[in-house]
């Protein structure tokens, strides 16, 4: 429920102020067309980004239980030597 109620806001959002008015601007006044649907957008966009992150932050806990581990092993000391593996000679670019 919660992304389909961010998605349908994002989308009204993105309508509204395509509908309203077609250019964009960086400033707009108060006394322009399209100006309550661009604000209205704004402020739709501005609640949709601070949901999200709200709801990325509640995985907080559940990452702080993963431990990953690396071991890195090397096959070729540097690029010009010959490679351990038969195949491995294959070109990259065709």
């Amino acid at each position: 429920m919660f992304a389909s109620l961010n998605s349908v806001t994002a989308v009204t959002s993105a309508v509204i102020s395509r509908q309203s008015h077609p250019k964009d601007k960086l400033h707009w006044k108060p006394d322009e067309p399209g100006y309550v649907p661009h604000i209205i957008s704004t402020a739709g966009e501005w609640i949709t980004a601070i949901v999200f992150l709200m709801y990325f932050l509640t995985f907080v806990r559940d990452f702080m239980k993963l431990r990953i581990e690396v071991k890195p092993r090397l096959f070729v000391r540097h690029l010009d030597e010959p490679a351990l593996f038969p195949d491995e000679n294959t070109r990259l670019l065709a």
